[in-house]
């Protein structure tokens, strides 16, 4: 079968899928794999692919989804998500194969990203922490109605208590506030961010693709929860920083009512000197594994 697979949705949720990915071709070893997505350096250098089009490609449907068996998993969409609370790469493979399995994730960096992030992270003075406190709708002026990104002023204040001892690189998007006196990256990919994580002294951040990439490499990640779940969307190696207020979690691409949510999430994503505390503590164990 030539399959054709779009994926929607960010970073993150390409990252999640990898690991179904994986699992797909072992399957069904013979068929040919279509990637359709709006970040395509994600499935760079994974051989359990055959093509990867950005969803911008020109003629896309008379050229290449006519050829063949097209998919959309949405596991959003998917009682095992929204009620069982099974992971997202689980639901992913529910959709694609039918089996209820978990694969964490895949990235696949070739011997150049892996040599040019070791010998940057080594020429540092500092032990580096990369920091990603927005999640796709966050930092950016308005809202995160997803609640995940941590406010901007618990942000701040948590980026200036690890600059202390550490060199901090803020992970953002173009469109993204970073914070002032901390350092963010100019001109580096998607990938050449990512190949840093195996390298870094630590990782901090909200539930976004940083703390994905870090379930791909085995990588302990301080990830503070806003209104998802780590049962959904986190990793083993992850130290979870959880709310304290009760929340309530709609998948984004189901129907709700924006406002009842945010009434029952107003301060889900709110941390303090206690958190604070805690990353600071962590920072300072070796990378081990923690249970989900």
């Amino acid at each position: 079968m030539n399959r054709i697979i779009q994926i929607d949705g960010g970073i993150g949720r390409c990252i999640a899928f990898t690991g179904a990915l994986r699992h797909l071709k072992e399957k069904y070893p013979k068929d040919k794999i279509t990637i359709l997505t709006s970040v395509p350096e994600i499935f760079y250098n994974n051989n359990d692919i055959d093509k990867v089009y950005p969803l911008n490609t020109p003629y896309l449907f008379e050229n290449v989804i006519q050829k063949g068996h097209y998919f959309k998993p949405e596991p959003y969409n998917m009682y095992e998500y929204y009620v069982e609370d099974k992971h997202i790469s689980t639901c992913f493979n529910k959709e694609m194969t039918d089996d209820d399995l978990f694969v964490k994730p895949i990235i696949n960096l070739t011997e150049k990203e892996k040599k040019e992030a070791q010998l940057w992270v080594s020429k540092q003075p500092r032990p580096i922490i990369l920091f990603q406190p927005h999640g796709m709708h966050g930092g950016k002026g308005l809202p995160d109605m997803t609640y995940r990104s941590l406010t901007d002023e618990f942000a701040e204040k948590l980026g200036k208590e690890m600059q202390k001892k550490y060199d901090i690189y803020i992970v953002k998007s173009q469109d993204q506030k970073g914070i002032k006196d901390l350092k963010t990256f100019n001109g580096l990919s998607i990938r050449q961010i990512i190949a840093l994580v195996p390298y870094v002294h630590g990782i901090v951040c909200c539930d976004s693709f940083m703390q994905h990439a870090c379930g791909a490499f085995g990588k302990k990640a301080i990830v503070f929860w806003g209104a998802t779940i780590p049962e959904n969307l986190g990793y083993e190696t992850n130290v979870n920083i959880l709310p304290k207020k009760k929340r309530i979690r709609i998948p984004n691409r189901l129907p709700h009512n924006y406002l009842d949510v945010e009434n029952i999430n107003k301060g889900v994503n709110e941390f303090g000197d206690e958190e604070i505390k805690r990353v600071m503590e962590e920072l300072d164990k070796p990378n081990s594994k923690k249970s989900r």
